[in-house]
């Protein structure tokens, strides 16, 4: 079950990053990854249950406490949204890469679009729409829309900037997949709202941005959740026990 604070629930946040994707030796390496060095730390790791005691689950867990995080990398495989059992959160926040990005830009999805396109880390080239039944290029949910347009342009410490774009054929990756999946789900009610965060490649400092993303992070948590975090008592009654099923691995979610 989730964790109490004094007798009150607290909300339960996902929040994901992507493991190696370049000449591998394991789906599970992930060393050179920002996204997901965020969680594991500088040290890098080569499992599924490594511990995510990176700088970024340390500033969430000490700046906010109200909040039950949970943290995880995932493997850069087609499909691997999937894997994330969304009924176990109420909040989920996936990070990527974007390597066309500025070194001081935090890019924000507003919605997913339907293609999926790409060789990924285990060597299967996808092609083709994510869902060829859905009548329309993009996926949108009212909720994220609102939140991710209201942080357009906000200033972040280290220097960081958020700008929020909408879907496009020219981000038809495995982000953009897991994304479709993360809003397919908060339009189905699953979650209060599932987020994609691209960073960027290159050219920043990991502390700082680990910094900047521990400020926005609880932002978009907070704008997501119809009351504070610390009034959760007086609505909920239940908390939903927090597990991740992975089919290519038997991994833990800390």
């Amino acid at each position: 079950m989730g964790q109490t604070m004094g007798g009150e629930r607290r909300p339960v946040v996902l929040v994901t990053g992507f493991n190696d994707w370049n000449h591998v030796e394991s789906l599970w390496q992930c060393s050179e990854n920002p996204s997901g060095r965020l969680l594991v730390g500088d040290a890098g790791s080569r499992s599924a249950d490594a511990p995510k005691d990176g700088r970024l689950p340390a500033l969430l867990r000490e700046g906010r406490p109200d909040v039950e995080w949970r943290f995880l990398t995932l493997p850069v495989v087609w499909g691997i949204g999937a894997a994330v059992d969304y009924t176990a959160y109420d909040v989920v926040i996936h990070l990527g890469l974007q390597s066309a990005l500025g070194p001081t830009l935090i890019q924000i999805e507003d919605g997913a679009y339907n293609l999926g396109v790409g060789l990924d880390a285990a060597g299967f080239q996808n092609s083709g729409p994510l869902d060829p039944l859905f009548p329309g290029d993009s996926l949108h949910n009212d909720t994220v829309t609102r939140v991710v347009r209201s942080l357009e342009d906000e200033q972040l410490p280290g220097g960081f900037k958020c700008f929020v774009v909408d879907p496009t054929r020219h981000n038809t990756y495995i982000c953009n997949e897991t994304n479709w999946r993360a809003v397919r789900k908060t339009n189905e009610g699953v979650v209060a709202a599932g987020y994609f965060l691209h960073i960027p490649q290159q050219g920043f400092d990991l502390a700082l941005l680990a910094e900047a993303l521990a400020a926005l992070i609880p932002k978009l948590v907070d704008l997501s959740l119809p009351t504070p975090p610390a009034m959760w008592s007086r609505y909920a009654q239940f908390a939903l026990a927090p597990c991740v099923r992975l089919s290519s691995s038997q991994s833990s979610v800390q």
